[in-house]
């Protein structure tokens, strides 16, 4: 480290500001940002090792401190963000296709000038083989998918495919019913000062007609997140 009058100098004596760090790969390090001292640091999320791909967004506030927490617009915390579950069933060659799509809620929001929106949400469901709960016991597989629109535009596309056995020509009651859930997240432009209607939807595709298929999405605690830029 290297001290004149104009400034601090890290890796240089030349220092070109009030504090200066040289050099081609020089990074800052600051513990009160990191996992085990800030909770807005959320550190491994995605739970592979890899610490270089979970990356968190710096905030200078107006007395320019830098900051890790953020305002938002909504976030459900601690809270189930779906309150009522909805349920998408394929019922044997009733359905033409073998996909089924419906709303699962829905938010209003309103901008005072044109921004950007991000959105994050996971939301829960569970597999079964019809309305009342049976456990499917098939070994083929189904897509369930979750997503947003804004003025018709799709968003955040996130999806699963469930099986619920290997092939065998074993018979018998191996299936399970378990909550699963889809994570996504996008960023929607605003062009002006309204009101927008974000709608959640889910989507089933058993890729058959005579597959009995039915999704209660909303089942377990779910989360939301808006954040205006």
């Amino acid at each position: 480290m290297f001290f004149a009058q104009q400034g601090v100098g890290i890796n240089t004596n030349d220092p070109q500001q009030a504090l200066h760090i040289a050099g081609t790969t020089s990074t800052i390090r600051l513990d009160g940002l990191n996992a085990v001292n800030n909770a807005s640091n959320s550190g491994d999320f995605d739970g592979n090792g890899n610490l270089s791909d979970n990356t968190f967004p710096l905030y200078i506030n107006e007395d320019g401190d830098f900051l890790l927490d953020f305002n938002t617009l909504y976030i459900s915390e601690d809270e189930d963000a779906i309150q009522t579950t909805t349920t998408i069933t394929l019922n044997p060659f009733t359905n033409s296709d073998g996909n089924g799509a419906e709303e699962v809620f829905s938010f209003n929001v309103t901008t005072t000038r044109p921004t950007i929106l991000e959105i994050k949400y996971n939301i829960s469901f569970e597999v079964n083989s019809n309305a009342a709960g049976d456990e499917i016991e098939d070994y083929l597989s189904r897509r369930i998918t979750n997503y947003f629109t804004v003025g018709g535009a799709t968003y955040g596309i996130a999806s699963k495919n469930f099986t619920n056995r290997t092939p065998s020509f074993s018979f018998g009651n191996t299936g399970s019913n378990e909550t699963y859930y889809n994570v996504g997240r996008g960023y929607v432009s605003l062009p002006a000062a309204q009101t927008y209607t974000i709608r959640f939807f889910g989507e089933v595709s058993s890729g058959d007609s005579y597959l009995a298929t039915s999704v209660v999405f909303g089942s377990g605690i779910d989360s939301l997140l808006f954040r205006m830029y």
